[in-house]
């Protein structure tokens, strides 16, 4: 007996178990039609998708390989069984979108029975969602042991989530007709199918790695989200557009990278603890500490690894076609389309490395936008002081000084010479204010009101009490022996004298 547990990361309450890397990721609308059970759906037969009370974050899932089938405690709330086929010498417990995968070793190939069982689905799916420093409130176990197929069963149910998700299989489109037992392998396009028998009246098809291999969705998912281990360095030049200035030399060693125009000026380093950020200046870089992988800008962003949660959502996340094979930079390499979200035309098309999951290329045709590297190198020690700065820097708060500076520099410099080429004289011009009530009160004669686009203006009655109007600035207060007036201008700064003839106006 062997057993382990892991940290998987759900999304939209799921996550999978894959007989090693070759098999799709399950979907709903393959692995449970037919099944009575909506817990771990096992239609694919060759993976499951299992369902958590937890819509988003981490849960803890015990996995064990067993002899004989257990015994089912009186702790766990929620058990279902199903039948799998393992050919692999390890299943992969894949979170969402591949953000978590752990192997698992496999005794033995062949039939096994699963048992899913989960402790806490109603805490899990009140809490919805748990962040990193947090602790689930729900728990998951996968027990497998060999057994003959057997349809799927619900063994307990006591909780009101998993209770309705047992009645999902039944309102999905029924499995296809399975073929029948043959012994010689059927082709398929450039796949051999195998329809073995484990047993007798026991059909399944078994897929023999004899084709030439493509990754599936989920596995090319995992590779642009955490490659290979160890992760390989990388340098090169990537292209942004079709100008000259839109190229780049650039350089990354895990986490650490480095940015550069083709003469040589640095743009971005980003070192374990600090970033620096050359534009505009290129020489005095603004230094910033160490955020996060996503220091790097957008425009650089085949430069990094692809965050997980970028593929959430609709937005450019699911393929809208099969994988497909290519040759980039003489590397072998993955290419599949991104299918747009409904309120955008076009899909992205993506080149991908197949040894390092580095993005190749990223382009859409519609738009006739393209990214992509022109040289890429992998796998070549690189100096260490490349991803550091000793020279002059300054910091996020004296750039905003200076810039500031500047900009009052600038418009001295403009006030001189339209004083120079105009008039030295003090412009001044009447302006009609149009006023719009938002509140009053009929009672004490309290009001709030907009001066056209100009200003605002209030009035109470005159009091000790502090008079807060949630204005972002109130220069101009005054008070009557009746009234507590306040008056504010956006954009415009009007003159003492307007000022004092509004007041008049007003009366007291």
């Amino acid at each position: 007996m062997s057993g382990t547990t892991v940290p998987v990361r759900v999304a939209y309450s799921q996550f999978y178990l894959t007989d090693g890397w070759d098999d799709e990721q399950p979907l709903q609308e393959t692995a449970f039609p037919g099944q009575v059970n909506g817990l771990c759906g096992a239609g694919t037969e060759f993976g499951l998708e299992l369902i958590t009370g937890l819509h988003t974050g981490t849960v803890p899932v015990q996995v064990e390989f067993l002899d004989v089938e257990p015994i089912l405690e009186a702790e766990w709330e929620e058990a279902v069984e199903v039948s799998l086929w393992l050919t692999q010498p390890f299943v992969v417990i894949l979170g969402w979108a591949g953000e978590s995968a752990h192997e698992i070793p496999v005794p033995a190939p062949g039939r096994y029975r699963v048992r899913y069982c989960a402790i806490g689905m109603e805490a899990g799916k009140e809490q919805d969602t748990v962040l990193d420093d947090e602790t689930a409130p729900d728990r998951y176990r996968l027990q497998l042991w060999p057994a003959p197929a057997a349809p799927d069963a619900i063994l307990r149910v006591t909780s009101r989530i998993a209770a309705y998700w047992h009645t999902v299989p039944a309102t999905l489109d029924p499995p296809p007709q399975r073929p029948t037992v043959m012994n010689e392998p059927v082709p398929v396009g450039a796949t051999t199918v195998t329809v073995v028998a484990d047993q007798p009246g026991d059909s399944w098809i078994r897929m023999e790695p004899v084709r030439t291999w493509t990754p599936s969705w989920m596995e090319l998912l995992v590779l642009m989200v955490h490659g290979p281990e160890p992760e390989p360095t990388v340098r090169g030049t990537i292209s942004l557009g079709p100008a000259a200035a839109d190229r780049y030399r650039v350089w990354r060693d895990g986490s650490r990278w480095r940015v550069e125009s083709m003469d040589g000026a640095p743009r971005l380093i980003a070192g374990v603890d600090t970033v620096w950020r050359f534009a505009p200046d290129p020489v005095r870089p603004v230094e910033t500490p160490r955020r996060a992988d996503r220091d790097v800008e957008g425009a650089f962003e085949l430069l990094v690894r692809r965050e997980p949660g970028s593929f959430l959502g609709e937005d450019f996340t699911r393929p809208a076609g099969p994988i497909g094979t290519t040759q980039f930079l003489g590397r072998m390499a993955w290419t599949v389309a991104l299918a747009p979200p409904p309120h955008k035309p076009w899909p992205v098309q993506l080149v991908v490395d197949a040894a390092t999951g580095v993005v190749l290329q990223q382009r859409n045709d519609g738009f006739g936008t393209v990214q992509e590297w022109t040289e890429i190198v992998t796998g070549e020690p690189l100096d260490a002081e490349l991803f550091t700065w000793t020279g002059p820097t300054t910091s996020p708060d004296d750039q905003a000084a200076e810039w500031d500076r500047e900009r009052q520099a600038r418009a001295a410099d403009d006030r001189q010479w339209f004083a120079r080429h105009v008039t030295d004289r003090s412009l001044t011009v009447e302006l009609g204010l149009e006023v719009t009530l938002h509140e009053h009160d009929d009672a004490t004669g309290a009001f709030e009101a907009s001066l056209g686009p100009f200003g605002a203006l209030a009035r109470r009655s005159r009091s000790v009490a502090p008079w807060e109007l949630g204005w972002s600035e109130v220069p101009v207060r005054w008070s009557t022996d009746r009234w507590d007036w306040a008056m504010t201008f956006f954009d415009v700064t009007p003159t003492a004298s307007a000022i004092t003839a509004l007041q008049q106006t007003l009366g007291d």
